[in-house]
């Protein structure tokens, strides 16, 4: 009845699924296909809009990762496992080729195209106020490829939709930053390497005015004083620094991988920044 999609180690993610209902709630699959079929037309019921909104939901958010644990879908849709579980099962009923790797989670498949869902009227302002957003605190090359997305996004978009991204485009306005250039493509450098996990090379003007070389591997971007930063492994310090992206005087991108094996995290530098900063 359902088509077996391997994991890697050539398990059913169908059979694993229904394994888990039955394990943990044995009655209902005491009809077997039954009551799946049940599951699969209660999706088209009226009074279970609410439920088709979810499954599309669940479709999309697993499509815009590489793998997603039960435990984030069921924090994302904030419902049971068990629902989880038979919303898995409904999917495959319609064909949607969900897959498990042990110890990552659930995917679909990467030939597997959905259609764009379409998008309400508040998601086409929120969509339009964070590109309005970006070009105020981006980069040039950021801001482009944003350009692009939003674009494609836009396409999915009804008449009345684009008419209110006009609006809102042409009304909203955000006032200017101080002295602030975003000619340079710093930004959009540092988050490559960031992704590709490629050393840069950096000249690098700090408070006092003093230009140094840097060899830096960073390993986030953050945002505060009304401005970019990028926290790095400096070899020249042999320790994490915080560079701001605008004193970068130049910046020049590599193909050589990152030399340190271990690196922390973001959020693990700036818990420790406040945890040394006391009380």
């Amino acid at each position: 009845m359902f088509d077996q999609i391997q994991s890697n180690q050539n398990t059913s993610v169908l059979n694993r699924i229904t394994n888990c209902v039955s394990d943990r709630y044995p009655a209902s699959l005491q009809c077997g296909d039954q009551v799946y079929q049940k599951v699969a037309l209660q999706c088209y019921s009226p009074r279970k809009m609410k439920r088709i909104e979810r499954l599309t939901g669940i479709i999309t958010f697993l499509q815009s990762r590489n793998y997603t644990p039960i435990e984030r879908l069921i924090d994302k849709f904030n419902v049971s496992e068990r629902t989880i579980y038979r919303d898995m099962v409904s999917l495959h009923e319609i064909g949607v080729p969900i897959t498990y790797e042990q110890s990552h989670g659930y995917y679909i498949l990467d030939d597997h195209f959905i259609p764009p869902v379409s998008f309400s009227e508040e998601e086409a302002v929120a969509l339009t106020l964070a590109g309005r957003l970006m070009k105020r605190f981006s980069d040039n090359k950021t801001n482009e490829h944003f350009d692009n997305a939003l674009d494609k996004i836009k396409y999915a978009l009804s008449s009345r939709q684009k008419e209110i991204i006009e609006t809102i485009t042409d009304t909203v306005r955000f006032p200017a930053l101080e002295s602030r250039s975003n000619t340079e493509n710093h930004l959009y450098a540092v988050q490559n390497a960031i992704i590709k996990k490629r050393i840069l090379h950096i000249t690098y003007l700090n408070r006092l005015d003093e230009l140094s070389e840097r060899e830096i591997e960073p390993i986030g971007l953050t945002f505060y004083s009304n401005q970019w930063h990028t926290i790095a492994f400096c070899w020249k310090r042999e320790a994490y620094r915080d560079f701001i992206i605008s004193s970068i005087q130049q910046i020049n991108s590599t193909s050589v991988s990152f030399r340190k094996p271990d690196h922390i995290t973001l959020d693990e530098y700036i818990l420790e920044l406040i945890n040394s900063s006391g009380p």
